[in-house]
This record gives structure tokens, sequence and C-alpha cells, in this order.
């Protein structure tokens, strides 16, 4: 009776499939990987336009289980999550620099009163901006670890290799902060500690550089 159920369910799936044959003559900038295509042929995702895919039911109910697994292991060696905006004023990366290093890799929007806002790649500036606006931390709020999990964003000239060289990923990116050098390395530590727990607990293997 249970397998029955589990039948119909399965069937009730959103996983458009596709065949690719073994010996089909792709367009280069379609498919670039055996990992995106396994990925189209099992119905896990589906691109939109170049470097830009639909994550399908199941694959998405496998990044919530990866998600939740991160979440676990940086959660315990002390980070906080938060939530930063996506589009990230201009003005902040210009400041920094990075506005014109990163050059055409940076998406960029203006909005109605022509300021300039970043479709950001990672959040180095937006991060420094609110700590800088709350106010000094109490040494008893340090080392601060804040993390998030978000969609970032980048112009590739070329996309490639499926959802590791795309137009928009989902990124897992932390940010501390310290009043000690010790502090800093006993931080860093822990946060090692941290990675390598997340991968050996995926089952992969760990090496770490001198």
């Amino acid at each position: 009776m249970k397998s029955n159920i589990k039948m119909r369910l399965l069937s009730k799936v959103f996983q458009p499939l596709i065949t690719i044959p073994k010996n089909a003559k792709i367009k280069s900038t379609e498919v670039t990987c055996k990992s995106q295509k396994l990925l189209l042929e099992c119905g896990l995702i589906r691109p939109t336009s170049s470097g830009l895919f639909a994550i399908l039911p199941l694959a998405q109910r496998a990044m919530d289980k990866l998600e939740a697994h991160i979440r676990r292991h940086i959660e315990a060696a002390g980070a906080q999550r938060i939530s930063l905006p996506s589009l990230t004023a201009g003005s902040l990366w210009d400041k920094s620099g990075r506005l014109q290093e990163m050059g055409p890799e940076l998406m960029k929007a203006t909005d109605r009163h022509g300021k300039q806002y970043v479709l950001a790649p990672t959040h180095e500036e937006a991060i420094t901006d609110l700590l800088a606006d709350v106010g000094p931390l109490s040494y008893k709020q340090l080392p601060l670890i804040l993390y998030q999990i978000s969609s970032k964003f980048r112009d590739e000239h070329r996309p490639k290799h499926g959802l590791l060289r795309a137009r928009q990923f989902t990124m897992m990116d932390a940010y501390s902060h310290h009043a000690t050098e010790d502090c800093v390395k006993n931080t860093y530590e822990r946060m090692s500690r941290a990675y390598r727990d997340i991968f050996e607990g995926l089952g992969l293997k760990v090496y770490q550089g001198t």
C-alpha cells in the first residue's frame, strides 16, 4: 500500500527528462560538461538563457538538504545568519575600488533617479557598510561571524560548466570581525574545522594546504 502511494506521488513530480543521444553533436554554448548533461537529462535543471537555469523540484530538494547541512556546521562554529540585499550601492563598490577592478563581470543597474547599483557577486562592501552604520561593537560580541546563503551574480563572458560557472549562482559567504590577532587565528581554525566537517559529512576528501 505504501509503495503504491509513493509511486503515485512520484508520478506527480515535475521532472521533464531530456534524452541526449550519446554521439549527438551539441553546440558548445548549450552543454559544456558531463555534469551539466546529466542534470539536464535527469530533469534536475532547465536552461532559461545563457548561463541562467531554473532549478527544478528534485534539485531544489537536494539543495535544501545541502543548505541545512552547511548551516548546521557553520552555526555550530558560532556564525549567525543574515540576509543582505542582492542590489548593493555602486558608490560602495567605487569606494573600495572594485567597481573598476572587476569591470565587465559586475552586473549593474540604474534606478529611475539615476543611482547605480551592483548585483552583488559577493558582499564585503555591504557587510562593512552595515557594521560601520551600527557603531562600535562591544568586546563581548567578538569574534562576530556573520554569514548568508544567497543568490550571487556575475556577467560571465562565456558561461560554462553548467551551474559551476553561471551568471546566477548560490553561495555561502561568511564574514568575521575581531579585536586581536589571536582572535583571528582562533576563528580561522574554528571555521576550518567547520568546513572539514561539512565536506567529510558529504563523503568528500579534504586537502588542506600548508
